[in-house]
């Protein structure tokens, strides 16, 4: 106890003897660094330019859409195949059909979603005939051996799903992973 009496008084004291040489503020020289401190820009930093090319996101159908948004389906259970449906519909019901143009993109086991004997076939073929634009990666397909006959009417083939997917974000598309 005795101790921590001891600290709070040199506490004190030192605060009131500093006030009185003149300010509890801190003296600090004026800085300010010379031009010749501050890094120069490197003319050697490689940035290349894109070199993918932006996709056609106003195609005739919908020539009028505001609303860009792309869902990726990369898992195979369930929820996961039937959620992107759920929110592309709801998107569209937002929007407006002729306000939004919404792409799902499936690879890996998210392809079975676009399959013709898939649970999720007539959803998808009837969102398809709706607007709604539904891609299956040539990738995953060429991995699982499924043909472009074993996928569902209205199901257009890319040539990798994380490329499409990559290609509408660089174009504006809103990303959406459910």
């Amino acid at each position: 106890m005795m101790n921590m009496m001891t600290k709070s008084s040199l506490t004190v004291l030192t605060l009131a003897t500093a006030l009185a040489l003149g300010g509890a503020q801190a003296q600090t020289p004026d800085y300010t660094p010379a031009e010749s401190s501050k890094p120069e820009q490197s003319s050697d930093l490689y940035h290349p330019e894109p070199t993918v090319v932006e996709p056609e996101v106003k195609p005739q159908t919908d020539p009028f859409a505001e609303h860009f948004v792309v869902f990726q389906v990369s898992r195979g259970d369930d929820v996961s195949l039937n959620l992107p449906l759920n929110n592309a519909n709801n998107t569209m019901a937002a929007y407006g059909y002729d306000n939004a143009y919404v792409e799902v993109v499936a690879y890996g086991p998210g392809l079975r979603m676009m399959l013709a004997d898939a649970e999720q076939a007539s959803r998808v073929r009837e969102m398809a005939s709706q607007g709604i634009h539904f891609s299956a990666c040539a990738n995953t397909m060429r991995a699982m051996g499924v043909l472009q006959e074993d996928l569902t009417e209205g199901v257009k083939i890319v040539n990798s799903g994380v490329e499409r997917i990559n290609e509408l974000q660089r174009a504006g598309f809103t990303y959406v992973r459910p």
